[in-house]
Formats: C-alpha cells, structure tokens, sequence
C-alpha cells in the first residue's frame, strides 16, 4: 500500500466518523466521549513501566527549604502522585517520607516532579524502589 493509499483511508476513515456523530444525539455524544476518555487513560496506564497502587498514605515532602504535608494518591516501584494546593514546578526535586501503607516501614525517596496538573504533582523516583 502506498503513502497516498493510507493517507486516502485515514482521509475516508475520519468523514465516515464525522457523519456518525453529526446524526447522534447529545446523550449519545456525551457517553462516546467518556468511553472515549476511559480508551485513552487505559492505554497511558498499559504504557506505565510499574503498578500504580491506589492509596492514601500522608507524606512529609521537603523542596528547596519548603516543608509541607499532603496525601500521596497512588504509589508504585518508580514514582507516586500526591495531591496538593501547594506551588510547585516540574523538574523542582523532592525529598519525601512516609510510612508503607503494609509493612509499616519507614520509606525515604528523592525524586523530581515530572508531571503536574490541576490537583497535584507526579513525581519520578531518582532510582526505581523494589520494597514501595
């Protein structure tokens, strides 16, 4: 198949859907978006090297002097998400601690933040942790 053979199909592919949803309801619209949305974030957790665990752990973070306390969300071997009103900037290191949710030992992790977004910061472990 040529270049312009696939291009005419993505081309043919994308009117096709166009039509589907120009003669669907608003209702229809609305949950094939949220189907949509649900497709999307399955496949940037398939994408995920390691398990995020979902929790509610209560954290020490420590950065460039600040201190402060909030709720790590979600955990795994390379990195956690916690959620906070705090100002912060991606790639700002951080220095966290906090209990392990089972085995009760204290974890201590340096990490940077990779990801921010209305509600909290993702944060990418220096070194993956084999015991989180």
């Amino acid at each position: 198949m040529t270049n312009n053979d696939n291009n005419y199909r993505i081309m043919e592919t994308r009117r096709r859907i166009s039509e589907i949803v120009a003669s669907m309801s608003e209702t229809e619209i609305q949950r094939l978006l949220k189907g949509l949305e649900k497709w999307q974030q399955s496949k940037l957790r398939d994408k995920r090297e390691n398990h995020r665990e979902n929790t509610s752990i209560y954290a020490f973070f420590e950065s460039d002097g600040l201190s402060f306390r909030d709720f790590i969300k979600n955990f795994s071997a390379g990195g956690l998400y916690f959620e906070t009103k705090t100002p912060l900037s991606a790639n700002k290191e951080l220095f966290i601690s906090f209990f392990h949710p089972e085995s009760r030992a204290l974890v201590k992790v340096k990490g940077r933040i990779a990801r921010v977004d209305s509600k909290g910061f993702g944060v990418e472990f220096d070194k993956p942790r084999s015991d989180i």
